[in-house]
């Protein structure tokens, strides 16, 4: 089944806020790891994290979902 992007990228927000490794994210997506990698580099740089596990703080402990990191990034 084909997915947007953003779809594919609101989905690795969930599983990541839920304490899952990107290669085990990439799997429930049936996405390879090299697929996995640009879309959490954007969802990165969208919540402005410096690093991977700043990434999975600011994720799990501000419950930020993709839509709300995109609407913060457009203000």
């Amino acid at each position: 089944m084909l997915r947007s992007s953003e779809e594919i990228k609101t989905a690795i927000v969930k599983l990541l806020s839920q304490g899952y490794d990107d290669k085990v994210v990439a799997k429930r997506l049936g996405i390879s790891l090299r697929t996995f990698q640009p879309h959490l580099a954007d969802i990165m740089r969208r919540i402005g994290a410096r690093n991977r596990l700043h990434a999975g703080y600011l994720l799990r402990d501000l419950d930020i979902s993709h839509e709300k990191a995109v609407e913060q990034q457009e203000r």
